[in-house]
């Protein structure tokens, strides 16, 4: 009988193997190695009866072999143990009974059983004991392996499917709740940091609005500290996403700045690009073109080309150009943008992926548009 026991309390299961034969050939040179004596190998040969010249030992049967020579017996244990796949952590081969040849095999693990069974449904099992007979020297014909408790083996394989769709269910379950646990808590993270900044934030601006306070009080409006003191407000106001509030103050503060320094200043060519970024997000992209413009123009006379800030300028123009769908227009200043930045860092600085992305959309939209208008 094979048994298949268990990996944890209800797992694997049990065989009971009937392993029968027509006849036995046993080789001399086994009968020579089975004991150290030559006289119980003659004695095991006489008693066979009918010696050929090549055979010490022809027997009815498997199981008349192994219950009349007991010297043969550890070798068809062996032959058997390996045949239902060798001595492993996974199975034990229980006991060995004569009658036909009962085999009891004990699997401890689900898959091993399933193993086993498989062995057994493709012949496989019936092949390898043919081969482990035969590699000790016996010679068997009309090999028969029957598992007697079939009824058993199928409940049992059953309750491994069922055991194993709920197995499935169970890791499929704790794996979404893992993952909803990991999203959760991603969320949560994602909400602390956001609340984390938004105190700072208020607490910056709560700073800057005191420092202003100060500068109104020591210089009044007009002098360049009150101005810097507006900007960096309107900066953090920007950060709160307080659009509305960021543009009033980046207006004081170039209202400030152009009495101060004029056009021609490179802090106001700031304040004028800034409120092109609040204007942006505020979506008045008219307005927003034109204070890029404005920025544009002063910078080119401080800087001339070839300068990052006259080329935050072009892209400035070329993403407002791009939201009010002059993709024509918004192409041509990426380009140029584009050109200073490889020009001044070459391929591989920061501000070339955005350059290139905002060519990439403005030159794919203007292709479309081209080809619509032409007729493709």
């Amino acid at each position: 009988m094979a048994s298949a026991n268990v990996a944890w309390k209800f797992a694997g299961g049990e065989f009971s193997i009937n392993i029968s034969t027509d006849s036995v050939l046993v080789a001399k040179d086994v009968c020579k190695t089975v004991t150290t004596l030559g006289e119980v190998a003659r004695d095991v040969c006489k008693t066979a009866g009918d010696v050929a010249r090549d055979v010490c030992i022809t027997a009815v049967s498997l199981s008349a072999l192994y219950l009349g020579y007991k010297l043969v017996r550890p070798l068809i244990e062996t032959a058997v143990t390996r045949g239902l796949g060798d001595e492993r952590d996974d199975q034990e081969v229980r006991g060995i009974r004569p009658g036909s040849l009962h085999v009891l095999l004990h699997c401890f693990t689900d898959e091993r059983f399933l193993e086993v069974l498989a062995d057994y449904e493709s012949g496989r099992m019936k092949e390898r004991l043919q081969e482990e007979f035969s590699q000790i020297g016996i010679k068997v014909e009309g090999l028969k392996v029957e598992i007697e408790n079939m009824v058993e083996v199928n409940e049992t394989k059953e309750a491994i499917n069922k055991r194993s769709h709920i197995n499935k269910d169970l890791c499929e379950d704790v794996k979404n709740i893992v993952i909803d646990d990991v999203e959760s808590d991603l969320e949560i993270n994602k909400q602390t940091k956001k609340e984390e900044k938004m105190k700072k934030n208020v607490s910056e601006l709560a700073s800057k609005q005191k420092a202003l306070e100060k500068m109104l009080n020591m210089h009044g409006e007009d002098h360049f500290d009150t101005a810097l003191s507006y900007f960096n407000i309107g900066n953090t106001q920007y950060e709160m996403k307080d659009y509305k509030s960021a543009l009033e103050s980046h207006q004081h503060a170039l209202q400030i700045r152009l009495k101060l320094f004029g056009e021609d200043h490179s802090d106001t060519a700031l304040s004028y690009w800034s409120l092109g970024r609040m204007q942006h997000e505020m979506k008045d992209y008219k307005s927003a073109l034109e204070s890029s413009q404005h920025a544009l123009q002063i910078r080119l006379k401080l800087f001339g080309e070839d300068h990052s800030d006259t080329a935050r300028s072009y892209h400035s123009i070329g993403v407002a150009q791009y939201e009010m769908k002059d993709y024509k227009s918004a192409l041509e200043s990426d380009q140029y943008a584009l050109r200073i930045r490889l020009n001044l860092f070459g391929k591989n600085h920061s501000d070339m992926h955005c350059c290139k992305l905002s060519q990439h959309c403005s030159n794919t939209i203007w292709n479309e548009r081209l080809q619509v208008s032409v007729g493709i």
